[in-house]
């Protein structure tokens, strides 16, 4: 952009700018997404089960790996 005769007070002032919007639109996705999960909270759990995030059957439980004590 300085090849085009922008200062470098401009060039930094692009990428703050750049730096702000997306934060900002990120914080309002962070937000917008939370508060669907808050309001969808109940039937997140009816259609996942009672055991959200389980691990599948048959993997070895602490202190059963091989060689391990």
């Amino acid at each position: 952009m300085m090849a085009l005769g922008a200062t470098p007070f401009q060039v930094v002032r692009v990428f703050l700018w750049q730096g702000v919007i997306i934060g900002f639109m990120g914080a309002l996705l962070g937000v917008g997404l939370g508060l669907l999960v808050l309001e969808y909270r109940m039937q997140i759990r009816v259609s996942g089960g009672n055991r959200l995030l389980t691990l599948p059957r048959g993997l070895p439980r602490h202190g059963e790996y091989p060689g391990g004590d």
